[in-house]
């Protein structure tokens, strides 16, 4: 037997011994005891940005056959997004593949 499927027989007997007013006051005074609060709606759970600095390497030259790197700081909430964000502000000639998050 799985463990949600022994939970849900003990929640289903508890709701057979207890009618269903009883059941939900018994949580709330369960809830209260513990310090449950319910989730506030009007928050939403975005994560804050951090400032990441973003290096990556671009071609120059007559010929394109020169190679440099260059760091662009900026602000994103994981390292994909810095990432992205990176690319979108990189010089002309950057090289795609050459993106990495400075630790």
């Amino acid at each position: 037997m799985k463990k949600s499927e022994l939970r849900q027989l003990i929640r289903e007997e508890i709701q057979n011994v207890l009618s269903e007013n009883e059941f939900d006051t018994a949580m709330d005074k369960f809830k209260e005891k513990v310090g449950f609060k319910a989730p506030d709606p009007s928050i939403k759970n975005v994560m804050r940005e951090k400032e990441y600095e973003v290096e990556y390497f671009y071609r120059f030259g007559k010929y394109g056959d020169e190679k440099d790197n260059d760091v662009i700081k900026v602000k994103a909430s994981s390292e994909e997004e810095a990432i992205e964000k990176a690319k979108k502000e990189a010089k002309r000639n950057s090289i795609a593949s050459t993106f990495k998050v400075k630790k």
